[in-house]
């Protein structure tokens, strides 16, 4: 039987399990090793396939497609055990739905061996947050900006964890069976995303302001240094705006306008 194998971000092979049960004693890959054969659905560790086919090394087998591997670019992204044929599958995918000067930053992926179905997968960008569902003949994803994101709660089980996404117009999106590093990983993101977005509402609210005063400081000015024979409509228009503005009371603009009124 020939497998492929998949080490160091790159796929090797096809060999003999014979060549693989020597790479174990020389220590040059382990059980742990992701491979691939014939009938599989996913990469899958050494150690599921050796038992199974010892005593069968040499029989001859076409190994048929295998699914995309991770892009070297994007190893990082499989760092936290996640399932690299399955991150680069997603990443395959989200890809082409990257808008101008957005990029992946992290993928976490639901525990399959809890699941009777594909994972459904969590992708955060430094502009959206994403959940791909696979399905039969492809994949969908949700995604949702981090602006609508109001809130995102993470809780931990014994062995998996589960995150809550509430947005902003009160529906919720919950991915659950997600290793706890991963989930924390999001939840940690999340967290520096919301503090961002604080402060650039902060930075817009005060430009808002000080643009107002300066309005403001304008409009007063240029009514202190009014001239007698200065248009009165005029006069009463910035007056008005100011009153608009809250800048002077409903009293102060009534006196202003009849001394306008009393000019013409």
């Amino acid at each position: 039987m020939k497998v492929l194998l998949y080490k160091n971000n790159r796929q090797e092979g096809p060999y003999d399990l014979s060549e693989l049960q020597e790479g174990l004693t020389l220590g040059r890959i382990s059980l742990e090793d992701l491979v691939w054969a014939e009938g599989a659905t996913e990469w899958t560790p050494l150690r599921t396939l050796i038992p199974r086919h010892h005593g069968s090394a040499g029989t001859p087998l076409t190994i048929s497609p295998a699914p995309p591997l991770l892009d070297p670019a994007y190893a990082h992204l499989a760092a936290d055990e996640q399932d690299p044929a399955c991150v680069a599958s997603i990443v395959a995918k989200a890809l082409d739905l990257l808008t101008h000067g957005e990029k992946i930053e992290y993928v976490a992926v639901q525990k399959k061996h809890l699941l009777a179905r594909a994972p459904d997968c969590i992708l955060i960008t430094n502009k959206r947050f994403l959940v791909a569902h696979p399905k039969l003949m492809g994949m969908t994803f949700e995604d949702h900006a981090w602006r609508d994101i109001a809130n995102i709660h993470l809780s931990e089980q014994l062995k998996t964890a589960t995150l809550l996404c509430t947005l902003a117009g009160g529906h919720s999106v919950t991915v659950d069976n997600l290793p706890p590093k991963q989930a924390r990983h999001i939840h940690a993101y999340a967290q520096e995303m919301d503090e961002k977005l604080l402060q650039e509402r902060r930075k817009r609210l005060l430009q808002e302001k000080r643009a107002l005063i300066s309005d403001s400081t304008a409009l007063q000015t240029s009514y202190g240094s009014a001239h007698i024979d200065e248009d009165p409509i005029a006069v009463l228009t910035k007056l008005k705006k100011m009153l608009d503005a809250g800048l002077i009371e409903q009293a102060e603009y009534d006196s202003k306008k009849t001394e306008v009124l009393a000019r013409m």
